[in-house]
């Protein structure tokens, strides 16, 4: 969800943009793992960077996912399985072990 800030920094244009962005992807025009940069800057005749700040609260809100090498892709659906395993990664408390605990002058030597 757009906070206020978030639409105050979107211009009009950049708002239009995400929103064709994001119909296609609903409507199944754009796939999962399609890098969309590229041939949506060849289509809609756009800059990369208006582009990237267009899709910036897709990728906020998950639509979109940005892999280094790959590029901006449209996110796969979680599997039952992959939401499972976040949900356990989430439900865990993190556990200091003795390695991350301050070591005294004393305790080097």
């Amino acid at each position: 969800m757009l906070t206020e800030h978030d639409r105050a920094v979107l211009s009009p244009r950049k708002a239009r943009l995400g929103a064709i962005v994001r119909s296609r992807i609903q409507d199944g025009t754009i796939k999962p793992g399609e890098p969309i940069i590229k041939p949506l800057m060849d289509e809609l005749g756009v800059g990369r960077t208006t582009l990237r700040r267009a899709l910036t609260p897709l990728v906020a809100e998950g639509l979109l996912v940005v892999r280094q090498g790959i590029g901006t892709c449209v996110s796969h659906p979680p599997t039952e399985a992959t939401a499972r395993a976040r949900q356990s990664k989430a439900d865990t408390t993190p556990h200091t072990t003795d390695a991350a605990q301050p070591r005294t002058r004393a305790a080097n030597r």
